[in-house]
């Protein structure tokens, strides 16, 4: 294969780890996808891809920018189920017995990612006649009405022997980047879209299963992450030291798992086993989160000098760490069990914060409050023995406002988001007409 590429004979194209549906994924896998996948085509064949195509749909609104990020330079159409939304310009043809098409004169638009980034999209036809031969005597009846004239078929794979070049003979076998540049500048974008796709095989036996197994070693991976980065402030001793061969090694475990096939309906054996070392994953990373905490923390509590404070006159019971691994301000539900008497909760400045109080019956008590931190590293918040605890839950009388520092939010009485709009430029997310979600 390193001398194919080298000839210029073949190519390699998508970029990713695993070939993903990577609109069912985390950001941080969406990333890792691309960075772990591009330095496999780089180190092992020297060729990273420059065209993001593939049979599957894995588009969503972000795309655009791990794209350029990632120095991948062109897109195309999938085969599988996808949607466009015209930002303005553009237009299909209707072909009897075919319905709509894209036309030659219209062969790229802009895809148009969520922070502005574009890139070109091939409107290629993903499904024309099933045989080359057919495409090949419908596209010469049709005229200008005629569809772009490249061709992208990327089929399971398939023998390239006599039969197949003598079914192809009549087009030319070129490689999809260099044609894409020279169809670039015959006919440049013609318009903006959106690009997206809601479709995926994540159904039947396990899917739930698989898709949190997914996310809970995705949040472990990046916690254990963070911790490295927090225990860089304690210079004599640093417990949360990583070694990056072993985390690169849970990541590759954890996007091998998210390929499409381990999610599709069909493959229920692969899917449970993917489960279970999704599981085993996030068990030994979370092990490892609490005891590197723990030790940060006692680190952390040890005096620089003078003689220890004895907590003498205070009124304390346990102290909660909140470690953030975000390099911003950040404010987030926290839920705990707190196996002491309980009355208040204080913040780090020691400002009583509003929580939600569950009694467990035992002598815990299990609370949830917003808690908040200023970056990365972690705050601490205490617990005192008062008596007036300040209430966070309220019953919902009329629709609830609130925002993050990226969307604003509504939630009607019955615990529905009816709305979810953009900060940026007030656009709404979710669809007018909705019943809302959750």
């Amino acid at each position: 294969m390193k001398d194919l590429l080298a000839q210029g004979r073949t190519a390699l194209y998508n970029g990713t780890y695993s070939q993903p549906h990577l609109q069912t994924l985390g950001s941080e896998s969406n990333y890792r996808q691309f960075e772990y996948g591009m330095k496999v085509y780089r180190e092992l064949l020297g060729h990273p891809p420059v065209v993001y195509a593939h049979q599957e749909a894995s588009v969503h609104d972000q795309v655009p920018q791990l794209l350029c990020q990632h120095g991948i330079t062109y897109a195309v159409i999938p085969g599988f189920s996808s949607t466009i939304e015209w930002l303005g310009g553009g237009s299909v043809a209707i072909r009897w017995g075919e319905g709509p098409t894209f036309t030659q004169g219209s062969e790229f638009v802009h895809w148009v990612g969520l922070d502005g980034t574009e890139v070109p999209l091939y409107l290629s036809v993903p499904n024309r006649p099933t045989t080359v031969e057919n495409a090949v005597a419908v596209e010469r009846i049709s005229g200008f009405l005629g569809m772009p004239p490249l061709m992208v078929q990327v089929p399971d794979l398939i023998e390239v022997n006599d039969e197949f070049l003598e079914a192809v003979k009549d087009v030319d076998l070129v490689l999809l980047g260099e044609a894409l540049d020279a169809r670039m500048i015959a006919s440049p974008p013609s318009g903006r879209v959106r690009f997206h796709s809601n479709w995926s095989y994540i159904e039947g036996i396990q899917a739930e299963s698989l898709s949190r197994a997914n996310a809970h070693a995705e949040r472990a991976l990046l916690q254990r992450e963070a911790l490295s980065v927090i225990s860089l402030g304690h210079a004599n001793a640093r417990p949360g030291q990583l070694d990056q061969s072993v985390m690169d090694e849970r990541w590759k475990l954890l996007l091998a798992c998210q390929h499409h096939d381990v999610y599709c309906f069909c493959g229920p054996e692969i899917k449970a086993k993917a489960v279970g070392w999704l599981t085993e994953l996030a068990a030994e990373v979370d092990a490892e989160i609490l005891r590197i905490s723990a030790e940060i923390l006692e680190v952390s509590a040890e005096p620089s000098g003078g003689e220890p404070s004895t907590g003498e006159g205070e009124n304390h019971g346990a102290t909660i760490a909140l470690f953030s691994g975000i390099a911003c301000g950040a404010q987030s539900p926290v839920e705990v069990q707190v196996n002491a008497p309980f009355g208040t909760l204080a913040g780090p400045d020691g400002t009583l914060v509003p929580f939600d109080l569950v009694s467990l019956g035992d002598g815990g008590h299990l609370i949830r409050f917003v808690g908040e931190t200023a970056g990365v590293g972690y705050s601490g918040y205490t617990c005192g023995s008062g008596t007036h605890p300040l209430v966070l839950v309220k019953s919902l009388t009329e629709p609830y406002d609130f925002e993050s520092q990226t969307y604003t939010a509504t939630i009607s009485v019955d615990g529905h988001v009816t709305s979810l709009r953009l900060k940026t430029d007030g656009r709404e997310l979710i669809q007018p007409g909705s019943p809302g979600g959750n």
